[in-house]
This record gives structure tokens, sequence and C-alpha cells, in this order.
């Protein structure tokens, strides 16, 4: 393993023990490929929170912890006020993912958040966009989807679900949580909020990761989120429970890898030597960064072809992204149907959008393709 990266998971270990480092190890460091693994990963706070308890005042680290410091609070402020909207229009929600793991760190910010995502009722789409828009967002899509992304400057993201994955998902996670519903647990104030029993809710954030790891990756935070999860909630997991729901959704042997890695990293200060399997494991996680990468996502799209026995799976793929289907077309070119005449000329407006203004991104797949054919 690269010592850039032991090194990064060693401050990671001291940011979320309260531990400060050893003063010693940290002037041994490359503080500039720190910055730029940790920035890669959205680490960068909680890297910087450990230099700074030894006194290492970087002045990239300390802006990015200010940066997160100062959205976090911004939108924390903001959710509570767009819950309170929620409870007095009587739309039930529930805050997902990194909001609620952020409160089992020790420190405001070591957590990054980039934005915010609520599951809430679909039947009150149209008015919770009414709502947001009048609170002066801007909505990312202009059709219905299973989410709506809304931004408002300076900080302000959020994700609104209307369903827990899109029909883009492993088709084993579509299945489990298409009737999400019975996971749901009302709050016990009477009011309209919901939240996951701690096992259901081990369970999802392993279902996000799983499917992001399989698309275009994800990054290493999961094994920093895994640790810090485990030391808070896990003597009282359920985990018979855990174990049936983890095999129903074909996750059995990433999660136990994921868990294992993360002890076996955080407990050691990234000392440990991990077997060539875990290594192999951990290095797809590393390579691809917090929110994937082009190169990930066209081998994985490939090698999930291979495994569902389609012929040609190089040339399947590529015919794929050259005519996708009517459905991600009207998604992401909504004009063009409006009239069934316009519709080839979604395709070549895409084609020639596609040439223009992500020529980068194409040689990027072109050259995945290349590989895989040789």
């Amino acid at each position: 393993m690269d010592k850039n990266v032991r090194d990064l998971i060693y401050l990671l270990k001291c940011a979320v023990d309260s531990e400060t480092p050893d003063k010693d190890k940290v002037s041994a460091m490359d503080l500039e490929a720190l910055y730029k693994l940790s920035r890669k990963h959205s680490l960068s706070a909680a890297a910087a929170t450990a230099l700074s308890s030894a006194g290492i005042e970087d002045l990239k680290f300390v802006q990015a912890y200010t940066q997160a410091i100062r959205k976090q609070v911004m939108l924390d402020a903001e959710c509570r006020r767009i819950i309170g909207e929620f409870e007095k229009r009587g739309i039930w929600y529930m805050p997902l993912k990194g909001y609620l793991l952020k409160n089992l760190y020790p420190a405001a910010g070591i957590r990054e958040m980039a934005d915010i995502d609520i599951l809430f009722d679909k039947e009150k789409h149209d008015e919770l966009r009414e709502m947001m828009i009048a609170d002066g967002y801007t909505p990312e899509n202009k059709e219905k989807n299973h989410h709506d992304a809304f931004m408002k400057p300076p900080v302000m993201n959020f994700e609104m679900h209307t369903d827990l994955f899109s029909h883009h998902a492993n088709e084993k996670l579509l299945g489990y949580y298409k009737d999400f519903g019975r996971f749901l647990i009302k709050n016990e104030d009477g009011g309209y909020g919901r939240h996951f029993s701690d096992n259901d809710f081990y369970v999802y954030i392993t279902a996000h990761e799983y499917n992001h790891f399989n698309a275009s990756g994800i990054g290493i935070r999961p094994f920093m989120d895994s640790y810090v999860f485990m030391r808070e909630k896990g003597k009282g997991l359920d985990w018979d429970y855990i174990a049936k729901q983890l095999e129903l959704t074909g996750m059995t042997k990433h999660e136990k890898q994921r868990r294992e890695i993360a002890d076996k990293l955080f407990t050691s200060y990234g000392e440990a030597e991990l077997t060539p399997e875990e290594e192999e494991f951990f290095e797809r996680f590393i390579s691809s960064g917090t929110y994937g990468n082009t190169h990930s996502r066209v081998r994985n799209a490939i090698d999930k072809l291979d495994t569902d026995g389609k012929k040609h799976s190089k040339f399947y793929y590529l015919r794929r992204r050259l005519f996708p289907d009517l459905d991600h077309m009207r998604k992401h070119f909504p004009q063009f149907f409006r009239h069934k005449a316009t519709i080839p000329f979604a395709y070549v407006f895409r084609i020639y959008r596609a040439v223009f203004r992500k020529r980068g991104r194409i040689g990027v797949e072109l050259e995945e393709i290349n590989k895989k054919v040789k």
C-alpha cells in the first residue's frame, strides 16, 4: 500500500478517536501529496483536524476544514428549516446517509458533506418542487425522477428522493427496496419524521456504498464511516438479522471485506498488511475517489456485461452508450420528447454535444474499451 495512503489512514484514525498524532511521524509526511489524496476522497477536513491537534497549521488543510465547518453549519440550519416546512405541510420525510453519519463523529466538520439527501412522500412531489423553487432553489432536472437536486448559492445543495435507488441500480437492491416503507419507523415526537432502525440503517448505507462501488466507484471514506459506525453502534446491532439482509441483497462478501479491512487498518493506525485479495479490493476504492471516475465506471460496466453473459460485451457497451434507452433520453433531453417526430434528433444532439463538451471523457471511455479488447 502506498505510504501516502497509510499516512492518511493514520491521520483519520487520530481524528475520529480524538488523538494527537506523533509529531515526528507527521514531520515525515508529504503534506502536499496528502492534501491531494485527501481532497480526492473528501477527507481533507478530517486530516486537518488531526494535523491541527499536532500543531501543524498547513494553509490548504486549514482552509479545507474551515470550508467544511462553514458548509455543515449552513446546511444544518437550512435542513432544520426545510424539515420545519415538511412538518407544517404534513409531508413525511427521512434524512439519509451522511447527514446522519456525521453525528457519530466526535466533532463537527470531520465528516464532510457535499449535500443533504432527504427521502419524502412521492405523493407530494409537485408541492415540494413548488416549495423549494419559492425558497430560491434552482432544480437541476426539469422532469420527475426518483430524486430532484435543488441548489441555492452559496453552498445549499439538497437531493430530495422519492425512492432509495434509481432504476439503474442493482436488480437485487431494487427488489429489496421496492417496498421501502416496511423499514421506516415514525419518530417518537409524533411529527412526520421517519428513521431506520440501526440495523436497517447499516444495511442501507452498505447498499448505497455497494451501488456506487459497482458503478463509478466511491473512494475510501466508507472505511472511516465503517470504523466509526462499528465503534458507536456495533455492539447493539442484530448481526443475525443483518446477515440475512446482506444475503438477500447480494452484499455479504462486499460488506465483510469492507468491515474487516476498516477494522484492520484503523486499529493498526494504517500499519496492517492486507492480504492480496484485500489489497485488490481496497485499491478499487483508492483509485476512484469519493464520486467515482470514468475509468471505474467503464471497467465496472463492461465487467458486469461479461458477468451477465453478454457476448462481445465491449461492443455491446459501446452501442448502448451511443444509443441509450428511451427512459435515459427522456430524462436528459425532455425537450425532444414533446413530439414523436423529434425524438431521433435527441440522439443526434447528444452525440454532437458530447463531441464538443465531453471530449476528454469520451477519450477515457475509448481507452478503457481498447484495454478490454486487447
